[in-house]
């Protein structure tokens, strides 16, 4: 059921617009606001912010609809939260706006190099990230992540808790995102790229340098044709083309899971 949840949730994603109201989260800012005034402590406002939207989706689904018992509202329940945490914004759109620079705030004459970084780093708070904490964690996890996001990007200033646990949210999800690349790109060139980033150090510290250093690698050396250098935007046309080929990869891994794992 969640593969199924997750492909119908990425077509509306990308098919049907989303409406201002769904695009929000204003709502996290409003709790935050009021949680800072319960306690100083970035720690305990982190977990407060994490349990109590967790604890009011228990509330509803399972208390109210009782959609634990209901295989087909459980599935449109899980559909309408990923459509929710999904975005706000499309690639596809920034792409065709032509100002996807502008939209992912980088700046006009940035490197290459800055463009595939934001995209990746667009694709993996968007998308990946919300599935995976999806698959592992049901509806709950994909709201953790997506409001674990928030609290980084739109609280200002950003607690340092909260960014350090984002990176320890993001840590595993950038690995698969790494594995994915390879299986969907050049696997030999990318893992011999990737592999001079992943020291004892990297991994210690989180950093993940490896995925967006190696993406940088794939789209570069491994993805775009000579005679296709010079046409407009094609490194942001590549970029994306090769995140929704490390898509299917996952939508692949999940379904293997699901066989295995019977759910």
């Amino acid at each position: 059921m969640k593969l199924l949840a997750i492909i119908i949730a990425f077509a509306l994603y990308h098919s049907v617009d989303k409406p201002g109201w769904l695009k929000s989260f204003a709502w996290i800012k409003s709790l935050h606001r009021e949680i800072s005034g319960w306690t100083a402590s970035a720690q305990l406002q982190w977990v407060w912010l994490m349990l109590i939207p967790n604890l009011v989706l228990w509330i509803v689904f399972a208390g109210v609809l009782d959609l634990y018992h209901d295989g087909i509202g459980l599935l449109l329940a899980s559909v309408a939260v990923l459509y929710y945490c999904l975005g706000p914004d499309t690639i596809a759109g920034d792409l065709a706006s032509r100002k996807i620079k502008q939209r992912l705030n980088v700046a006009t004459d940035a490197p290459t190099s800055a463009v595939v970084t934001a995209m990746t780093d667009a694709a993996l708070q968007r998308w990946f990230g919300v599935f995976f904490w999806y698959v592992v964690l049901g509806i709950y996890g994909a709201i953790s992540y997506r409001v674990a996001c928030y609290l980084v990007h739109h609280i200002k200033p950003a607690s340092p808790f909260a960014a350090h646990a984002l990176r320890v949210l993001e840590f595993p999800v950038t690995v698969l995102m790494t594995a994915s690349l390879a299986l969907a790109s050049d696997f030999d060139r990318i893992w011999r790229h990737c592999k001079q980033y992943l020291t004892r150090e990297t991994l210690q510290t989180m950093n993940c340098q490896f995925l967006y250093k190696s993406m940088d690698f794939a789209v570069a050396k491994c993805e775009i044709e000579t005679e296709d250098e010079n046409k407009d935007h094609i490194i942001e046309h590549t970029t994306f083309a090769v995140l929704k080929r490390m898509l299917v990869v996952w939508l692949v891994m999940v379904a293997l899971l699901v066989l295995f794992t019977k759910g």
